[in-house]
């Protein structure tokens, strides 16, 4: 595995970790609201909140996160194969 190959799946589990923490959070605090009714306290209104409220730009920003280490980092693009 190479260096790019490393920094790139980094990018992406750092981006993971991210996403999960920030949806616990979103999650959570909508749980904790004490205004929310029962159906506000479940699992799935929550969780499509932050995906359509959140997880679009953060989807967005990983995106353009990926291609700019594609770009910016040497050796980034695919070698041609040689014939042997």
């Amino acid at each position: 595995m190479s260096k790019r190959d490393k920094i790139l799946l980094s990018t992406f589990f750092g981006w993971l970790i991210l996403c999960g923490a920030w949806a616990y959070v979103w999650v959570a605090a909508c749980n904790a609201d004490p205004l929310a009714v029962d159906y506000e306290k479940g699992l799935f209104l929550p969780l499509l909140g932050f995906s359509i409220y959140r997880f679009t730009y953060l989807l967005a920003g990983f995106i353009i996160i990926y291609f700019a280490e594609l770009i910016l980092i040497p050796g980034a693009q695919p070698e041609k194969p040689t014939m042997v």
